[in-house]
């Protein structure tokens, strides 16, 4: 089994932050031989998918948006040109 721990900051009624976190438990599985699976067993079973097509957009419009950051974190920041505001 494998475990992991969602942690996510949030705020109080007063605006204070505050960390809370949700422990899982999950077999484990590689993820794309694990959502591959599931798949050909929706098409095999005639029942819906687990995860539509438009779930898996939106993760990979997030893992792109996540990539583009990691590069803007990890520039050199000596060799990136800089708006300058008049």
């Amino acid at each position: 089994q494998q475990k992991m721990a969602v942690f996510r900051r949030v705020f109080e009624d007063d605006g204070s932050p505050k960390i809370t976190s949700e422990h899982f438990s999950t077999n484990k599985e590689e993820p794309l031989k694990g959502e591959l699976a599931s798949f050909i067993s929706s098409i095999q079973t005639g029942d819906r998918p687990k995860v539509s097509g438009e779930d898996g957009q939106r993760a990979l419009d997030v893992a792109l948006q996540i990539v583009d950051l990691i590069k803007e974190s990890t520039e050199d920041p000596l060799m990136k040109e800089v708006p300058i505001k008049s």
